[in-house]
Protein backbone atom coordinates (compact mmCIF):
# COMPACT_ATOMS: atom_id res chain seq x y z
CA UNK A 1 0.00 0.00 0.00
CA UNK A 2 1.33 3.02 -0.81
CA UNK A 3 0.50 6.86 0.44
CA UNK A 4 -0.41 9.38 -1.66
CA UNK A 5 -0.32 12.24 0.45
CA UNK A 6 2.50 12.94 3.46
CA UNK A 7 1.32 11.19 6.59
CA UNK A 8 0.86 13.96 9.01
CA UNK A 9 1.65 13.12 12.80
CA UNK A 10 0.51 15.63 15.35
CA UNK A 11 1.59 15.30 19.06
CA UNK A 12 -0.13 17.43 21.49
CA UNK A 13 3.17 18.68 23.89
CA UNK A 14 6.75 17.43 23.98
CA UNK A 15 5.97 14.43 26.36
CA UNK A 16 3.71 12.82 24.39
CA UNK A 17 6.11 13.42 21.70
CA UNK A 18 8.86 11.57 23.45
CA UNK A 19 6.54 8.81 24.24
CA UNK A 20 5.40 8.13 20.48
CA UNK A 21 7.68 9.57 17.96
CA UNK A 22 9.38 6.47 17.56
CA UNK A 23 6.49 4.21 17.71
CA UNK A 24 5.15 6.48 15.10
CA UNK A 25 7.61 6.07 12.48
CA UNK A 26 7.77 2.26 13.16
CA UNK A 27 3.85 2.22 11.25
CA UNK A 28 5.74 4.61 9.09
CA UNK A 29 8.79 1.64 8.70
CA UNK A 30 5.94 -1.18 8.37
CA UNK A 31 4.10 0.98 5.77
CA UNK A 32 6.98 1.96 3.92
CA UNK A 33 9.48 -0.95 4.07
CA UNK A 34 8.54 -3.65 5.66
CA UNK A 35 5.05 -4.45 3.91
CA UNK A 36 6.83 -3.80 0.63
CA UNK A 37 9.43 -6.55 1.31
CA UNK A 38 7.61 -9.11 2.29
CA UNK A 39 8.82 -8.76 5.89
CA UNK A 40 5.47 -9.01 7.80
CA UNK A 41 5.61 -13.30 8.08
CA UNK A 42 9.29 -13.03 9.53
CA UNK A 43 8.06 -10.36 12.52
CA UNK A 44 4.90 -12.85 12.67
CA UNK A 45 7.26 -15.61 13.28
CA UNK A 46 9.22 -13.73 16.04
CA UNK A 47 5.86 -12.18 17.36
CA UNK A 48 4.98 -15.84 17.87
CA UNK A 49 1.36 -14.80 16.30
CA UNK A 50 -0.08 -14.96 12.81
CA UNK A 51 0.21 -11.34 11.23
CA UNK A 52 -3.37 -9.54 11.86
CA UNK A 53 -4.10 -5.97 11.51
CA UNK A 54 -4.24 -3.66 12.97
CA UNK A 55 -3.07 -5.69 16.24
CA UNK A 56 0.34 -6.73 14.60
CA UNK A 57 0.73 -3.07 13.26
CA UNK A 58 0.84 -2.09 16.63
CA UNK A 59 2.99 -4.73 18.15
CA UNK A 60 5.58 -4.11 15.46
CA UNK A 61 5.48 -0.55 16.02
CA UNK A 62 5.96 -0.83 19.78
CA UNK A 63 9.15 -3.33 18.88
CA UNK A 64 10.78 -0.51 16.42
CA UNK A 65 10.74 1.84 18.95
CA UNK A 66 11.72 -0.43 21.51
CA UNK A 67 15.14 -1.35 18.90
CA UNK A 68 15.30 2.73 18.49
CA UNK A 69 16.22 3.39 22.31
CA UNK A 70 17.89 0.41 23.57
CA UNK A 71 21.49 -1.69 22.33
CA UNK A 72 20.01 -4.10 24.35
CA UNK A 73 16.57 -5.74 26.17
CA UNK A 74 17.85 -6.96 29.77
CA UNK A 75 14.69 -8.16 31.12
CA UNK A 76 11.58 -9.36 29.07
CA UNK A 77 9.22 -6.48 27.97
CA UNK A 78 5.23 -6.18 28.68
CA UNK A 79 2.47 -3.91 27.44
CA UNK A 80 -0.90 -3.96 28.11
CA UNK A 81 -1.17 -2.15 24.74
CA UNK A 82 -2.88 -5.05 22.08
CA UNK A 83 -0.91 -7.73 24.36
CA UNK A 84 2.79 -6.81 23.61
CA UNK A 85 5.46 -8.48 25.15
CA UNK A 86 9.11 -9.33 23.91
CA UNK A 87 11.64 -11.44 25.36
CA UNK A 88 15.37 -9.85 25.16
CA UNK A 89 15.63 -12.51 22.48
CA UNK A 90 13.02 -11.95 20.55
CA UNK A 91 13.99 -8.05 20.98
CA UNK A 92 17.19 -9.08 19.03
CA UNK A 93 15.87 -10.95 16.39
CA UNK A 94 12.84 -8.08 15.88
CA UNK A 95 16.19 -5.46 15.60
CA UNK A 96 18.37 -7.59 13.48
CA UNK A 97 15.33 -8.07 11.28
CA UNK A 98 14.92 -4.44 11.16
CA UNK A 99 18.37 -3.59 10.70
CA UNK A 100 18.45 -6.17 7.59
CA UNK A 101 15.13 -4.43 5.86
CA UNK A 102 17.21 -1.33 5.91
CA UNK A 103 20.46 -2.94 4.40
CA UNK A 104 18.62 -4.86 1.32
CA UNK A 105 16.01 -1.88 0.64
Amino acid sequence: MAWETPAVITFANRRELRRSYWHELGHVFDMQVLAPSGLRPAFAAIDGRPWTTPASEERFAQAYALCAHNKILRRPYKSEYHAFSLTPRQFLRVCRLIRGAVQSG
